[in-house]
C-alpha cells in the first residue's frame, strides 16, 4: 500500500474490506499522507498514525472514531468537529495553532502538548479526566467546568493565573515554568504530586494536602514562603523546596538546628557558621522582603546589619533558615 514517496497506492482495490476496518495502526511507517486510505474506513474507531511525516489529517469521514493518536507529525490543522464520539486524543508534537473541541463532549483524555497553541477552550469537555497541554504558548486556561479532572499538566506556558478550586478530584498537578504569582490549593486536598517550580509564587500552602508524596516548588519569588505541617516538614527537604521560608499554618517559622548564629540578639554584627562554602546568604524581614545579601566565602562569616532597624529578621542560606534579633 505504501509507495516510495510515503503515499498510499491501490486503496480502492477492496473497498468492502476497508469499510470493515475498526482499528488502524500505522505508527512509524514513514507516511506523508493517509487521507486517501481512511476516507474508505467509515467504521474506524481507533487510529494510530504517530511518528510519521503527516502535514494534513482529514478524519471528517470517520465519525465513529473514539481514539486518535497522531502525535509527532507536522500537522498544522486538525478538525475534530465531526468526531463526536471521540474519547481520547493524542496530538502532541505537531504544529497546531488552534484546536476546536467544542463538539467532542465525550473526550476524557487529551494530550496536545508541544504545539503552538495560544488558547485552549475546553469548557464543554466536562468528562475530561486527563489534560496535558504543556509546552505551548497558552496565556489563559479555564478548567472550572472540568470537574472530573484528575491529571493536569500545563507546564512551560505563559499562565499568570490558574484557578483550580472546582477541580477537587485532582491528583497530579504539573504547572512549572509559567508566570504564576499565586496558587490556591485549599480545595485540592487529594493531590499526590505537585510540581510548580520555576514560577513567581510569593507563598504556597500545602498544609491541607495530607497525601502529598511528590513536591517540587523551587525557584519562586524572593522570600517565598511555604506553609506545611510537621509531618510534611519531616518528609520533604531542600531538594523539594530549595530556599523557601518554611512556616506552620499559624505563622511560626521552622527552626534549622545547624544554622548557628551568634551573638543573638545582636546590636549590629553577628556571625554565622556555614557548612557550605560560597553560598549566598539573605537577610529578610517578616514580610519576605530581601534587605541584605552576600556570598559566604569563609567558614565563619561576619554579617553587619547595623543599618537595619530593630526587629526580628530571617537568615537564609542553602535552603536553611534561622532567626536573628536586632536590638
Amino acid at each position: 500500500i505504501v509507495n516510495d514517496d510515503g503515499g498510499i497506492d491501490s486503496t480502492t482495490t477492496n473497498l468492502e474490506a476497508l469499510a470493515k476496518v475498526e482499528i488502524l495502526d500505522c505508527t512509524n511507517s514513514k507516511l506523508i499522507t493517509i487521507d486517501e486510505l481512511i476516507i474508505h474506513m467509515p467504521n474506524l474507531k481507533i487510529l494510530k498514525c504517530s511518528y510519521n511525516s503527516l502535514v494534513e489529517l482529514d478524519v471528517s469521514k470517520n465519525i465513529l472514531l473514539e481514539e486518535l493518536d497522531c502525535s509527532n507529525n507536522q500537522i498544522k490543522k486538525l478538525d475534530m468537529r465531526k468526531n463526536i464520539k471521540l474519547e481520547k486524543l493524542i496530538c502532541w508534537s505537531n504544529k497546531l495553532t488552534n484546536l476546536d473541541l467544542s463538539k467532542n463532549i465525550e473526550i476524557k483524555y487529551l494530550n496536545c502538548s508541544y504545539n503552538e497553541l495560544t488558547n485552549l477552550e475546553i469548557s464543554r469537555n466536562i468528562l475530561l479526566e486527563e489534560l496535558d497541554c504543556s509546552t505551548n504558548q497558552i496565556k489563559n486556561l479555564d478548567v472550572s467546568n472540568n470537574i472530573n479532572l484528575m491529571y493536569l499538566n500545563c507546564f512551560d506556558n505563559q499562565l499568570t493565573n490558574l484557578e483550580i478550586s472546582k477541580n477537587i478530584k485532582l491528583k497530579k498537578l504539573i504547572c512549572w515554568s509559567n508566570k504564576l504569582s499565586s496558587l490556591d490549593l485549599s480545595k485540592n486536598i487529594e493531590i499526590k504530586t505537585l510540581y510548580c517550580n520555576n514560577n513567581m509564587l510569593v507563598s504556597l500552602d500545602i498544609s491541607l494536602i495530607r497525601n502529598l508524596s511528590q513536591l517540587r516548588c523551587c525557584n519562586q519569588a524572593e522570600g517565598f514562603i511555604l506553609y506545611l505541617t510537621n509531618e510534611q516538614m519531616k518528609e520533604f527537604t531542600e531538594k523539594n523546596y530549595c530556599d523557601a521560608i518554611l512556616k506552620e499554618k499559624d505563622g511560626s517559622i521552622y527552626e534549622i538546628e545547624w544554622l548557628d548564629i551568634y551573638p543573638n540578639p545582636t546590636v549590629g554584627k553577628f556571625f554565622i557558621v556555614n557548612k557550605f562554602f560560597t553560598d549566598e546568604i539573605k537577610i529578610l524581614n517578616l514580610a519576605g522582603e530581601v534587605l541584605y545579601r552576600a556570598i559566604l566565602n569563609d567558614e565563619k562569616t561576619e554579617i553587619d546589619i547595623s543599618n537595619l532597624p530593630a526587629g526580628l529578621y530571617l537568615v537564609i542560606t542553602k535552603g536553611k533558615i534561622g532567626k536573628v534579633i536586632k536590638n
